[in-house]
């Protein structure tokens, strides 16, 4: 995590500097301070704040944007006594960036997240930790609520490695989720997950017909691609989300790009980089030739073996990117490139 201190007298500083060299970071002092704070706010992860809890919510509410993108927020006292999570405690880290500072100070976490408190599952916390999107967070709430108030909360989960990291929490695992509250574990997306009979008697009310699903989506899709020399990004996004409705697939769940070295730098395959925030594996050329694509299924072509000294780029480079996992499409051709996808069979939780 990416963190910066902020201190206002001269304990203080000594303090944000022995935190700072167990967890790195960059301290800053009371010199252009809002500025600094202002920028502190878009450019880290986390920020450790040794002053008055006041003057911090001061500085920075006009920079809060929302719980998925605020950075984890944590202030203490100058004698580091109290570790106070202020902001972003689960998706951003501060519930556990509170607890590694207190325990640099010797002093106290302060935590007042409701699931943290009772020791109940928290969701976007389980999502994090097992490289999950969350893709609508506005449910959140009543799954939490619910479990806090002991209510049946329906999983539904494909994975069976998932299902046994959840197995003691206190949830129902179904194929079919019927009562209020559920949460569906999937990187496929149009399938009907809910279908809650509704009794008369919760017929009276709108609220009580209202069906509360999260939908969490493991990044478990490889994407490879290959494509002619200074092929333009044109179309290339286009295909790719024609491909994931195709297969039935969220764009949430895609985990990676891939390709051979020599088309790192393609317009087409830096466009896909940056617009599904998604990391690049490069496969060699010498990984490829030590497949045996017949045996795999994988389709070939003596033009790209012309080209590139191998027959497939997209559909191996998918393929051992996501260790032998299952070719959901095996090289679709386009103007100009071709795109496959890979789904991870293991799912590493």
């Amino acid at each position: 995590m990416k963190l910066a201190y902020f201190y206002v007298t001269e304990q203080g500083k000594q303090l944000s500097e022995q935190i700072q060299k167990v967890l790195g970071g960059t301290c800053y002092g009371k010199e252009n301070l809002k500025e600094n704070i202002g920028m502190a706010m878009k450019e880290y992860e986390g920020i450790v704040f040794v002053m008055a809890t006041g003057i911090v919510i001061r500085m920075i509410a006009p920079y809060i944007v929302h719980k998925t993108k605020d950075p984890a927020i944590v202030v203490l006292d100058q004698k580091g006594e109290y570790c106070i999570s202020l902001l972003s405690g689960h998706l951003g880290g501060a519930n556990e960036l509170a607890k590694q500072v207190a325990h640099i100070t010797k002093g106290r976490p302060v935590i007042t997240t409701a699931t943290d408190v009772e020791q109940v599952l928290a969701f976007d916390v389980f999502a994090k930790e097992h490289q999950m999107a969350i893709e609508n967070i506005e449910q959140l709430k009543y799954i939490s609520s619910a479990l806090l108030q002991k209510k049946i909360v329906q999983v539904v989960c494909e994975r069976e490695e998932i299902k046994e990291v959840l197995k003691q929490a206190p949830v129902q695992f179904v194929d079919k989720i019927t009562e209020e509250h559920g949460v569906v574990i999937s990187p496929y997306v149009s399938k009907e997950w809910g279908d809650r009979t509704v009794s008369m008697d919760e017929k009276m009310t709108e609220k009580s017909r209202e069906q509360h699903i999260l939908y969490l989506r493991p990044k478990v899709i490889t994407v490879g691609i290959g494509c002619k020399k200074n092929r333009d990004k044109t179309g290339v996004k286009e295909a790719l989300e024609s491909l994931l409705r195709e297969e039935n697939l969220s764009p949430l769940s895609l985990k990676q790009l891939t390709t051979i070295p020599r088309k790192e730098k393609e317009e087409a395959v830096q466009y896909l980089l940056k617009e599904y925030q998604i990391p690049l594996n490069i496969q060699t050329e010498t990984s490829i030739q030590q497949l045996d694509l017949e045996q795999i299924g994988i389709a070939q072509s003596a033009f790209v073996h012309q080209t590139v000294g191998v027959t497939s780029v997209s559909t191996a480079c998918a393929y051992l990117s996501s260790n032998g996992g299952k070719i959901l499409v095996d090289k679709r051709k386009f103007q100009g490139f071709t795109l496959s996808l890979s789904m991870d069979t293991k799912f590493v939780c």
